[in-house]
Order: structure tokens, then C-alpha cells, then sequence
């Protein structure tokens, strides 16, 4: 890394940094709130598809719940890193159930592209986060901590 003068340590470059795991708790927030706030307009999430809207709003709700029970599991051993990682697969399995979600509700509700292709990134970074998160824990348990 090099000297800074403002932070006398060893700075890691950005392209060289690992994301925090906080990130996609961050991120999952962000999906849940913004998948609740669109939803929540009936004008175009009409009441008589009332069940295809909880079903999106309870996946994204779902993805975040899992990722939040994954990182308060405290990893000792083996049986602890497999919980950790079957959350971590769920909600990604969430994330591939939203995504289809999403394409339904744009033909149902004639979303425009614009705002799927905003919603689904949200979905595809938190899923990509997760993996990385998944990746990083078994390198690191592989590795004895």
C-alpha cells in the first residue's frame, strides 16, 4: 500500500479490497425498501393481484431475513459454517425466485424497463454479494480462520 499523509497506515487500494459483508446487508435493506415503496402503489400494483405483490414483497423480505440469521451465526466448527452457508444458499435461491418474480410483474403490470432493469440489478448485487460472502467464509474456514 502506499504512505498517506492523512492516515499514517498502509492503505489497501480500492481495486483491492474485499466488500464488506455489511454491504449486503446494506444492499438487501435497500431491495426490501425500495421493492416495498413500488409495490405499495396500487395504481400500478393492482389490488385484484394482490397475491403475485405479497409474493414479491415476502421474497425480498425473505432474502434480507436469511442474510441477517447467516451473519449472527458465530462460526466455531464445521456444523456452524453449514448453517451459515445453507441461509447464505437460501437467500440466494430467493434472489433467483425474485428475479422471476420481477419478470412476471412486468408483464402483468406493464412495468417499464427502466425500473425492472433498476430492481433486478438490486437483486443481482445482493445475490453476487452473498456468493463473494459464501466464497470469503470457505476460504477463510478452509484456511483454520
Amino acid at each position: 500500500g502506499r504512505y498517506n499523509k492523512r492516515r499514517p497506515f498502509m492503505t489497501v487500494p480500492a481495486s483491492r479490497r474485499g466488500k464488506n459483508r455489511m454491504e449486503v446487508f446494506a444492499k438487501a435493506n435497500e431491495l426490501c425498501a425500495y421493492t416495498v415503496e413500488i409495490t405499495a402503489n396500487e395504481r400500478t400494483f393492482k389490488p385484484e393481484f394482490a397475491m403475485l405483490t405479497a409474493r414479491i414483497v415476502d421474497a425480498s423480505v425473505a432474502i434480507g431475513q436469511y442474510l441477517w440469521s447467516a451473519n449472527n451465526i458465530k462460526v466455531v466448527d464445521d456444523d456452524d459454517l453449514a448453517e451459515r452457508r445453507s441461509l447464505q444458499r437460501k437467500a440466494k435461491v430467493k434472489c433467483n425466485e425474485l428475479i422471476f418474480l420481477i419478470g412476471v410483474a412486468k408483464k402483468t403490470f406493464h412495468l417499464r424497463g427502466r425500473r425492472v432493469h433498476h430492481w433486478s440489478g438490486l437483486v443481482s448485487s445482493v445475490r453476487s454479494m452473498t456468493s463473494a460472502w459464501s466464497e470469503s467464509d470457505a476460504r477463510r474456514f478452509r484456511a483454520g480462520h
